[in-house]
C-alpha cells in the first residue's frame, strides 16, 4: 500500500430516504439548497450516506490522466466516503511525484469541509522528517478543495516490519521516530487522535527505513482552532479507531496529548505482539455500551502474557522478529511490559506526560539503562480494586480512610516483612496520591465534599498522634494535606498542618536536608498568600540557600526556590532583584526541560507580571501569550493556571486602555474560575473585582457595584477581618464610592483596608502605601485636611520610589497652599523639602510645553506660599502662571477655569497671611 491518507467506508441507509434528500438537494434553487443543507446538518446521522448518494448522481469525479492545476493525476491510491487520494505528477516549476487529496463531489457539507480544512491546516503547521509534508493547496475548476502532499511510497509500519522481519530492537528504533513526530505535532498544538499502523507509513530512503505519520483528518488543536469552520462531532460518532482509542476518547470526554500516548502504547503493543490489546473486530461486535466499558475498565494482558496465550500464532509472531516464542516472551518481560502498560494506563495522569518521555524510556531500554516505568505498587493495585468496586466502596469512603490510618498504628492486616515505619510510608504514598486528586487542577469544579471530609478525617487522626511512631511519614502527609487546604483557601487548616510538618522535618533530618527545604517552601507559600511577608521571606531565603547547597548547578528545586523568592520581592516593590531572580529561574528551567513544561510556563507568566507592573507592557505581552498557550497545551480544558493567565492578560490590556479585549479575557477567566471553584474562593473574588473595576471605569456603575459587593461579601466569608486579601475588595468597593463622591461610604472602607494591610503587610508594602494615598485623597476631598495631611505626606515621600503613588501629590500641594501656615515649625523643613522634590520631578512627569506641567509648577509655588516661603514661591508662581496663560488655547477644555481656580487659591493664601496688597494684585490678574 502507498499513499498519504486513508478513509473509512460509509454505512448504508434506506434507499428511499437517500433518494428523496439527494434529489431535493440536486434540484433545489440556491436559496432553498442552503436551508436543506442546514436541516441535514441538524440530522447528521443521514449525512455520510446522503453525501455519497449525491456524489453518485452528480457528474463523475476526476479519472486517470485528468489535470488539477499543475498536477497530472496518474493513479488512485486510496478512497473513502469523503474523498480520494491520487498519485500525481507535478509538471512545473519542478517535476516530481506527489499525492493529492480531493473531496468528492457532493461532500462539501459543513462537517466534511471543516475536517478537510483542519487536516490541511494541521499538516501545514508542521515541519518534521517523520510527518507527511503539505506542498500546495487549492480548489479545482468546479470548486472541489484539494491539497497536495509529498508522495510516500511506503507500507504501513506493521506490514513493513513483518515483511522485512525486523527484529524487536529494530521495531523499537522505528517507534522512536514515530514518537518524535508525535512530539513535534504536540508542540505545534495538534493532537492526532487516530494513531494506528495504517497511518504510519514506512518508506526506504537510501535503504534506510523512514516512518512517516499521515492522516491528520481527525486532528484536534490544543491551543487554538485548526479551522475557522465549526467542526461538530455528531452524537455518538466516534472520532478514531476503537482499538486505539484511550478511555477518555472512547467516552467522549475532553482529551489532551496523553490520549495520543495511549494510542502510541497500542501501536507499540501491536509491533511487539502482532495484536492489539483489545481486538478491534471483537470490540465492534460488542455494541457501543459494552465496547466503551471494556476500554474504560478492563485491563489487557501485558505483552509478554499475550505472547504466551497466542498458541501456534506465537511462533509466527516470533519468527517475524527473528526469534522464537520463548525468547520473545523473555525479551518483552520486564522493561517493555512496563513501558507499554504505562502508556495504556486508564488514568491518564499515570501515563507518560509527553511522547518525548516515552521515547526516552524506550531508548533507556535499548541502552540497557534502568527505565522509569515500573510495575504497579501495592497501593496502586488497591486503588484499582476501589475503582472496580466503587459502588460498594464509596459509601464507606470516610470510614475506610480512618481505618487505613488506624492500620498504621495497629499493623492489623499488614503482615508483610516490614517494620511499622515502612508500613506507614507505604500507606502515606497511597494517601498522598489519593489526596492529590482532590486539588482544583484535578477536580475541575466537581463536588469534592466527601473527599474533603476524608481529608478532614485523615487530618484529625494525625492530630490525635496516630502517626507518632512514623514522624517522616507524618511530615510528608501533613505537607500534602496542608498544601491542598491552602489551594482551597482554607488557610487556618493549612497552617495547622504545615507548621508541625516543618517541625517534624527538622526533628527527622539535618537542618540542611531536601525535606526541610520542601517543608519551608510549603509554609512560606501559605505565609505569602496570607500577607505575612516577613516570615515568608525568611523561609524562602533559607529554602533557596539549602537547595543551592544540596544541588549545585541546574536543578528544578533551585529554580523553583528562585521563583518563589522573586515573587515575594516583587510584592515588596524590589523589582530589580525580583527580575534578576525571575530571569535566572526561567533560564534554568529552559535548560532543564525541553519543550513545554509547567515550570517554564509559570516563569514566563511571573516575569511578564513584573514587566507589566513596571510599565513595559510591550515586553510583557508576548510572554503572557506564550505562557497561556503552553498551559493550554499542558492542561487542556479548565485549569487554575489557564484561568490565571487569562486574568493577567486582562489586567495588561485594561491598563493599556483596550477595554473590549480586556473584558473578554476577564470574563473568560472569571467563568473558568467559577467552574473550577463552585464555592467561595479568592480566585473568584479577584475575578469579580477586576471585572467590576473595568465596568466602573466605563461608567457602568450599577453592574460594577453589584460585582464589587459580591466580591467583598465573598472575601469576608473567606478571610479574617484583618487579612490583607480581604482588603483588596474593601479597597475596590471604596474606590467605586469615591468615584461617585460618596465619601461617607468610601472613607470607612478605606480605613478598614488600611488597618488590615498595616497589620499584616507592614507600613512600607506598596499595597499599604496605595491605600494610604487613596485614604489621604479622600480625606482631602471631604474637607478633612488635618486628617489627610500625615497620610499624604507619607504617600508623597514614598512616591519618588513608587510612581503609582503620585495621586497623592496634587492633594498635598493643595493642603500646603491652604493651611501651610498652621504646620508646626518643627515639621516645616520637611514640608518644604517635599515641595522642592515635587518641583524637581515636574520635568520628568509632564511633557515640555504642556498646560499640566505649567499648572503643577504653579501649584508648587502656591504650596511654598502657604508655607510662607515667599521668595521661592513667587518665582514658581510667575513661571507657572505664564505657562498656563500661554497654553490655555491648546490646553484641556477646562484649562481657563483651572487657571482661575489656581489664582483664587493664591489670593486666598495672601489674604490669610494678612498681605492684602499682594492679594489685591493677584486678584486683578485673576480678573484679567
Amino acid at each position: 500500500m502507498s499513499g498519504s491518507a486513508s478513509f473509512d467506508s460509509d454505512p448504508e441507509f434506506p434507499d428511499h430516504v437517500e433518494d428523496a434528500l439527494a434529489d431535493a438537494l440536486l434540484r433545489a434553487p440556491a436559496e432553498r439548497k442552503r436551508r436543506l443543507e442546514e436541516l441535514i446538518e441538524q440530522h447528521r446521522d443521514l449525512e455520510p450516506a446522503l453525501s455519497a448518494r449525491i456524489a453518485g448522481t452528480a457528474p463523475a469525479g476526476p479519472g486517470d490522466g485528468a489535470r488539477i492545476g499543475r498536477y497530472q493525476l496518474q493513479q488512485k491510491i486510496a478512497e473513502g466516503g469523503m474523498g480520494s487520494v491520487w498519485m500525481a505528477e507535478q509538471r512545473e516549476p519542478i517535476k516530481r511525484r506527489v499525492a493529492i487529496k480531493v473531496i468528492k463531489l457532493g461532500m462539501d457539507t459543513v462537517q466534511v469541509m471543516a475536517r478537510f480544512e483542519a487536516e490541511r491546516q494541521a499538516l501545514a503547521m508542521m515541519e518534521h522528517p517523520n510527518i507527511a509534508k503539505v506542498l500546495d493547496a487549492g480548489s479545482t475548476e468546479i470548486g472541489r478543495p484539494y491539497f497536495v502532499m509529498e508522495y510516500i511510497e511506503g507500507t504501513p509500519i506493521l506490514e513493513h516490519c513483518n515483511r522485512q522481519k525486523v527484529d524487536t530492537a529494530g521495531r523499537l528504533r522505528l517507534f522512536l521516530k514515530v514518537c518524535n513526530a508525535i512530539q513535534h505535532a504536540h508542540q505545534k498544538g495538534v493532537i492526532h487522535r487516530d494513531i494506528k499502523p495504517s497511518n504510519v507509513l514506512v518508506a526506504l530512503h537510501d535503504a534506510v527505513p523512514v516512518p512517516k505519520v499521515i492522516d491528520f483528518g481527525v486532528a484536534k488543536a490544543t491551543g487554538s482552532e485548526l479551522t475557522e469552520r465549526t467542526l461538530f462531532t455528531q452524537h455518538r460518532q466516534m472520532i478514531g479507531t476503537p482499538a486505539y482509542m484511550s478511555p477518555e476518547q472512547i467516552s467522549g470526554s475532553d482529551i489532551d496529548t496523553r490520549s495520543d500516548i495511549y494510542a502510541l502504547g497500542v501501536l507499540l503493543y501491536e509491533l511487539l505482539t502482532g495484536t492489539t490489546p483489545f481486538d478491534n473486530t471483537e470490540l465492534m461486535t460488542k455494541g457501543v455500551v459494552e465496547m466503551v466499558r471494556t476500554i474504560r475498565e478492563d485491563d489487557p494482558p501485558k505483552p509478554s502474557t499475550r505472547i504466551s496465550t497466542l498458541g501456534d500464532e506465537a511462533l509466527q509472531v516470533a519468527s517475524m522478529q527473528r526469534s522464537d516464542a520463548a525468547r520473545l516472551g523473555t525479551k518483552l518481560r520486564g522493561d517493555l511490559d512496563w513501558i507499554v502498560m504505562k502508556c495504556l494506563e486508564k488514568n491518564r495522569t499515570r501515563r507518560y506526560e509527553t511522547a518525548n518521555e516515552l521515547a526516552a524510556d524506550v531508548q533507556r531500554h535499548l541502552d540497557t539503562q534502568p527505565v522509569l516505568a515500573r510495575p504497579p505498587s501495592a497501593g496502586y493495585r488497591l486503588r484499582k480494586f476501589v475503582r472496580r468496586n466503587r459502588g460498594q466502596v464509596l459509601a464507606g469512603a470516610i470510614v475506610a480512610t480512618t481505618l487505613v490510618l488506624g492500620l498504621v498504628v495497629s499493623g492489623m492486616g499488614w503482615r508483610w516483612a516490614l517494620d511499622e515505619r515502612a508500613q506507614a510510608e507505604v500507606l502515606v504514598r497511597f494517601l498522598d496520591d489519593t489526596l492529590q486528586g482532590i486539588g482544583p487542577s484535578v477536580a475541575k469544579g466537581r463536588d469534592i465534599t466527601m473527599l474533603k471530609e476524608m481529608m478532614d478525617a485523615a487530618g484529625q487522626r494525625i492530630e490525635q498522634g496516630e502517626l507518632a511512631a512514623a514522624p517522616q511519614a507524618e511530615a510528608r502527609l501533613r505537607g500534602t494535606i496542608g498544601g491542598i487546604y491552602r489551594d482551597l483557601a482554607q488557610y487556618d487548616e493549612a497552617q495547622a498542618m504545615l507548621e508541625p510538618a516543618l517541625q517534624l522535618a527538622h526533628s527527622c533530618f539535618s537542618n540542611e536536608h531536601e525535606q526541610v527545604a520542601r517543608a519551608m517552601s510549603n509554609l512560606a507559600i501559605l505565609h505569602y498568600v496570607r500577607g505575612n511577608l516577613s516570615e515568608a521571606e525568611r523561609l524562602y531565603r533559607e529554602a533557596l540557600r539549602i537547595n543551592q547547597l544540596l544541588f549545585p548547578g541546574d536543578d528544578r528545586r533551585v529554580a523553583s526556590a528562585q521563583g518563589n523568592l522573586a515573587m515575594l520581592l516583587q510584592a515588596r516593590g524590589e523589582h530589580a532583584q525580583a527580575e534578576r531572580l525571575y530571569r535566572a529561574s526561567l533560564a534554568m528551567n529552559r535548560r532543564l526541560f525541553a519543550g513545554d513544561h509547567r515550570s517554564i510556563a509559570w516563569g514566563l507568566q511571573a516575569l511578564a507580571t513584573l514587566l507589566s507592573a513596571q510599565g513595559d507592557t510591550l515586553a510583557a505581552e508576548p510572554l503572557y501569550f506564550e505562557s497561556l498557550a503552553m498551559n493550554r497545551r499542558l492542561l487542556p480544558g479548565d485549569g487554575p493556571r489557564v484561568a490565571t493567565g487569562l486574568g493577567h492578560l486582562g489586567i495588561l490590556l485594561h491598563g493599556r486602555g483596550e477595554l473590549d479585549r480586556a473584558e473578554q479575557y476577564y470574563r473568560e477567566s472569571l467563568a473558568m474560575n467559577q467552574r473550577l471553584f463552585p464555592h467561595d474562593h479568592p480566585n473568584v473574588a479577584t475575578g469579580l473585582n477586576a471585572l467590576a473595576m473595568l465596568l466602573e471605569g466605563r461608567g457602568e456603575v450599577a453592574e460594577a457595584t453589584k460585582l464589587f459587593v459580591e466580591s467583598m461579601e465573598m472575601s469576608r466569608r473567606l478571610f479574617a477581618e484583618d487579612d490583607p486579601n480581604g482588603a483588596v475588595d474593601l479597597d475596590a468597593l471604596a474606590s467605586l464610592y469615591w468615584s461617585q463622591q460618596q465619601f461617607d461610604k468610601s472613607i470607612p472602607l478605606f480605613e478598614q483596608a488600611l488597618t488590615a494591610r498595616q497589620a499584616k503587610l507592614g507600613g512600607q508594602h506598596l499595597d499599604t502605601l496605595t491605600t494610604v494615598a487613596k485614604l489621604g485623597v479622600n480625606y482631602h476631598q471631604a474637607g478633612r485636611l488635618t486628617d489627610a495631611l500625615p497620610l499624604l505626606e507619607e504617600a508623597v515621600a514614598a512616591s519618588f520610589e513608587q510612581p503609582t503613588l503620585a495621586i497623592a501629590r496634587p492633594a498635598l500641594l493643595d493642603i500646603y497652599a491652604t493651611i501651610g501656615s498652621k504646620i508646626p515649625f518643627r515639621e516645616l523643613d520637611e514640608a518644604v523639602r517635599l515641595v522642592r522634590q515635587l518641583h524637581q520631578a515636574v520635568p520628568s512627569q509632564f511633557p515640555e510645553h504642556s498646560f499640566d506641567r505649567a499648572e503643577r509648577e504653579f501649584c508648587c509655588g502656591a504650596a511654598l506660599l502657604g508655607l510662607q516661603q515667599w521668595n521661592a514661591a513667587e518665582s514658581m508662581l510667575l513661571a507657572g502662571f505664564r505657562g498656563m496663560s500661554e497654553r490655555t488655547a491648546g490646553g484641556p477644555p477646562d484649562s481657563l477655569q483651572r487657571m482661575h481656580d489656581a489664582l483664587q487659591g493664591v489670593v486666598t493664601t495672601y489674604e490669610l497671611a494678612g498681605r492684602s496688597h499682594d492679594a489685591a494684585a493677584w486678584q486683578q490678574r485673576r480678573q484679567r
